[in-house]
């Protein structure tokens, strides 16, 4: 509403709906364009055939937009409840390295090998959106919700890269009003460039998950709340790939290399030398 009056998009006090006071201070009906499309699907069905579909809590039927590394990409609408495994069935795709669902902000899925998911079960910590076997794990409102993305990882893809355009994404997108938001979404991203270069410290890494819950807790609106969701989840799910960018378990430092850097200005002195000698 405020870009459609011309105005900056940020969060702000709600004194009013919008069906009371919203364009232009009138009475205004904002409704998702995925809700319009589903009516006519209820007068044709009837309210009651309708709610048989789907969950007790999402009942009907989903629309999402599936991307990335996978055959059959495009736009899907499945009945709420369905199994992880059957919609991944449908994408084409097999052994996925990570599934993003609801954009950088949403949930990060990792299926991978038994031995691999063995190996990562043992040294993570389980939380609440872990499960024994994320194949059996439900797409609804009681598991996993999705606003609508679906965005599929293969083995190729790496994680660290991967949150780290997310956060990008994130540093980029906040409206720089809340401090949380706007300077804590830049350090963590430093944080994660540092780690990408092989410079990074275990206390980097408590550093990005005390910061995280100091953003979720503190941010004004949803975007900083939820920005780091993924990138908690992957530092869980993924942790041998964050150890391995500490720089204590790196045999080289692949971020500078002091001999490549000043081998032109070594190069010209000792031509000039060789000038006057």
């Amino acid at each position: 509403l405020h870009s459609m009056e011309g105005k900056r998009g940020e969060p702000g006090t709600k004194e009013y709906f919008p069906v009371q006071k919203g364009f232009m201070g009138k009475p205004t009906v904002v409704n998702n364009v995925e809700t319009l499309a589903t009516v006519p699907r209820i007068f044709e069905m009837g309210l009651e055939n309708w709610l048989k579909l789907g969950t007790t809590k999402t009942p009907g039927t989903k629309l999402l937009s599936v991307s990335g590394d996978c055959p059959n990409k495009g736009i899907y609408e499945i009945e709420w409840g369905m199994k992880f495994s059957e919609f991944l069935k449908l994408t084409g795709v097999e052994k996925p390295k990570i599934v993003q669902f609801s954009g950088p902000s949403g949930d990060c899925l990792s299926i991978s090998t038994n031995e691999d998911k063995t190996l990562r079960s043992s040294q993570r910590k389980t939380r609440d959106y872990l499960a024994d076997d994320e194949y059996d794990r439900t797409i609804s409102g009681e598991d996993i919700t999705c606003g609508g993305s679906v965005m599929i990882f293969n083995e190729t893809r790496d994680v660290l890269h991967i949150v780290k355009s997310f956060s990008d994404f994130f540093v980029a997108e906040s409206c720089g009003i809340c401090v949380p938001c706007r300077t804590g979404n830049f350090l963590l991203n430093k944080k994660l460039e540092k780690l990408l270069h092989g410079h990074g410290e275990k206390k980097d890494l408590n550093d990005i998950k005390s910061w995280s819950e100091i953003i979720r807790t503190t941010s004004r609106c949803g975007l900083g709340q939820m920005s780091n969701n993924s990138l908690l989840q992957a530092i869980e799910k993924f942790p041998e790939v964050f150890d391995k960018a500490l720089s204590e378990n790196t045999d080289y430092n692949r971020a500078f290399d002091l001999e490549q850097a000043t081998a032109e200005y070594d190069r010209i002195i000792n031509e000039i030398n060789a000038n006057y000698e």
